[in-house]
């Protein structure tokens, strides 16, 4: 079974990378290699617009909006949003023999532990920073785990050391919103610190396979702090791009996935490992448009935004990587959450069973695979920023693209002839319903 390294960079436009955009003005030489060396699927889509229901969509499979959250992102304390013992990526590989890891921003709810035995405050006041997080990472399928809570503009600014933090915050930080904040926490520092973790990790693997242990596969989840705000690249790349602190921030990102693919080669593991790049949604407006527009570089590649999506994505699990076209594209519908939910029909248990009496998952893109024009189930999102990208085998390459608005289909609300129309005979008769608005929802299931 093949290594698998997932890449999820945050706030990355579609045209910021150099091979899908030949007009941009930012160099992304590893991701270039990616697209060279791999396949490129250029209208493959996340599940939103916004952070917290990307993370979910992919990690569970499941549409975002089925949970308690209608609407945005979470915040550095919210609780939990992916139920106890609900199967994620990390906890079906797990049981399939892989170690798995994580290392950045989280986003998706902690169980914190409280003086007074209530919920989180959003400041984090009655938060016990020296007790153990339950619900966390290390729940859900992960062996091991450092990073953040959400994003890097929301506290705590803390790290989190598998099922704990790793320390006691002491003073205060502000990066966009004000919080509290352990001493030597420094906003510039996340991502090379989460990069040194997973270079780490994958020597780590390398030699406990040299040392004579039995090979085991792994899952390494690496989902960026970047380049969303606080747009913070090290002094190592301040004025690299020519074009702002965003353009920096982006070759930064691309130093990361650089230095992912070199650990690999150098621990021999390059041609057993799947690696795969995307983005969580398209690029913020906090990146400075108008500026690097005046500069000739656009990170959307179009003046709208929005997302639906339906369609196929790659199969990449349990399949061999050889065989896969170099430099190839794939240019039909993908969707990041039926890439899990997908992987589950071909595999017994109760979990999977219910994915299937749902119609989840996609039928894979790879060489050999099924008819391409063979009727496929739809997957539906709500509106987002814009999410083209691509996936693909062995190395693989995603950032989203955005779309123009006019080419959206209308989503969730049908006209009264067309409701009529959709209705069997039997039940024509009976008064239309009206719409469910944001404040009117049906009562979702949890996580």
């Amino acid at each position: 079974m093949p290594n698998i390294v997932y890449i999820l960079a945050d706030d990355m436009g579609y045209g910021d990378v150099r091979c899908l955009n030949e007009n941009g003005k930012i160099p992304t030489p590893h991701m270039d290699r990616l697209a060279a060396e791999g396949m490129t699927f250029t209208d493959a889509h996340s599940g939103s617009a916004v952070c917290t229901p990307t993370r979910y969509g992919f990690l569970t499979g499941r549409y975002a909006w089925r949970t308690r959250l209608a609407r945005g992102v979470l915040m550095g304390y919210s609780a939990p949003l992916i139920a106890p013992g609900r199967m994620t990526v990390a906890s079906f590989l797990k049981s399939h023999g892989y170690a798995t890891a994580g290392f950045g921003k989280w986003h998706l709810g902690l169980g914190l532990p409280t003086t007074d035995g209530k919920p989180a405050e959003g400041d984090g006041s009655n938060v016990d920073f020296a007790k153990p997080i339950a619900n966390g990472p290390t729940s859900l399928g992960f062996d091991t785990y450092y990073g953040i809570s959400a994003s890097l503009d929301m506290p705590p600014y803390v790290y989190i050391d598998n099922d704990k933090f790793a320390g006691v915050p002491t003073t205060t930080r502000k990066y966009i919103r004000e919080g509290l904040a352990t001493e030597d926490f420094e906003a510039v520092d996340v991502l090379p610190k989460i990069t040194a973790k997973a270079v780490e990790y994958i020597e780590a693997r390398a030699k406990a396979g040299a040392a004579g242990a039995k090979p085991t596969p792994f899952f390494l989840y690496l989902p960026l702090n970047a380049p969303h705000t606080p747009i913070a690249p090290t002094k190592e790349f301040q004025g690299k791009s020519g074009l702002n602190d965003y353009g920096d921030f982006v070759m930064q990102v691309d130093d990361t996935v650089g230095q992912v693919l070199g650990a690999l080669d150098r621990a021999g593991l390059a041609d057993d490992t799947l690696v795969i790049v995307t983005s969580d949604n398209g690029c913020s407006p906090q990146a400075d448009f108008e500026l690097l527009a005046s500069k000739g570089h656009d990170p959307s590649l179009s003046r709208h935004e929005g997302g639906y999506l339906r369609g196929r994505t790659p199969h990449p699990l349990h399949r061999p990587l050889a065989g896969t076209r170099q430099g190839g594209q794939h240019q039909r519908p993908g969707h990041l959450p039926d890439r899990p939910a997908g992987h589950l029909r071909r595999h017994p248990g109760p979990e999977a069973a219910r994915r299937r009496r749902r119609g989840l998952g996609q039928h894979p893109a790879r060489p050999g695979g099924p008819d391409p024009d063979a009727p496929r189930r739809r997957s539906g999102q709500a509106p987002s920023r814009g999410h083209r990208a691509s996936l693909g085998q062995r190395l693989v390459l995603d950032p989203p693209r955005q779309m123009e608005a006019r080419a959206l289909p209308r989503i969730g609300r049908l006209e009264p002839a067309q409701t009529q129309k959709r209705r069997r005979p039997e039940a024509a008769a009976r008064p239309a319903l009206r719409p469910v608005g944001r404040h009117r929802r049906a009562k979702q299931p949890p996580g």
